[in-house]
């Protein structure tokens, strides 16, 4: 059970990390398309430990990246 909890804390900690460089590495002089994939889906539900459910957890992230982009105004995104 630990393991998974382990797993799932690893996966998030991976995702904000991701959020952290890639917005600025990305060096575009068109629009970017971000494709945001938060896995599993129906009854497959992935870790589960600690109260949390990798499905949920992955999904609310995800949910959320995507509010941050789509509110955020084209001219303040960094295009470097």
């Amino acid at each position: 059970m630990k393991t998974k909890l382990n797993k799932v804390i690893f996966l998030v900690l991976v995702i904000l990390l991701g959020l952290c460089i890639i917005p600025n590495s990305v060096n575009a002089n068109n629009d970017v398309i971000i494709m945001l994939d938060p896995g599993h889906g129906g009854t497959e539900t992935g870790a589960i430990g600690g109260g949390l459910v990798e499905k949920n957890l992955t999904w609310k992230i995800a949910t959320k990246v995507k509010e941050i982009l789509d509110r955020t105004p084209r001219n303040n995104r960094n295009t470097n």
